[in-house]
């Protein structure tokens, strides 16, 4: 049922026949580091106590080690340890990202863009709270209006 677990950077082979044909030119078919955030993750420069942040509709924040941090403390603030690129660690934790912005434009139903939705917010002078965008409540409400 499931096929022999590969890493990254492991070549699978080249293009199907037909794939040459459509395309009219071959490639190797390398895999790359899991998903969006291994690879962007490959992009930051490896240097000493570096810590990255990979942002879009969530955020993650984190390190890259060559050991997981399994300690109690670390489960308790929600961090993780997914692998990595050549047998590393990413140690990292879901931060709230452009999720809450997204689902209030969807709402109104894309009806301003998102440069338009921070100019509207300037102009809000009434509204003086802070709000916790990490609490579980912002995580899939079935609306926001």
């Amino acid at each position: 049922m499931f096929q022999e677990v590969k890493v990254p950077k492991e070549t699978l082979g080249s293009l199907r026949e037909e794939l040459v044909e459509e395309f009219g030119f071959d490639l190797n078919v390398i895999l790359p580091a899991t998903h969006d955030t291994g690879s962007a993750v490959l992009a930051v420069p490896k240097v000493e106590d570096t810590i990255y942040i990979s942002s879009g509709t969530w955020s993650l924040i984190g390190i890259e080690n060559y050991f997981p941090i399994c300690v109690t403390k670390a489960l308790d603030y929600n961090f993780t340890n997914e692998g990595g690129m050549d047998y590393q660690f990413r140690f990292l934790k879901n931060i709230m990202g452009l999720w809450m912005i997204q689902e209030v434009r969807r709402n109104y139903h894309n009806k301003y863009s998102f440069a338009e939705l921070v100019e509207l917010s300037r102009n809000v002078t009434s509204f003086t709270s802070t709000v916790n965008v990490d609490d579980q409540r912002f995580l899939k409400p079935d609306t926001l209006i």
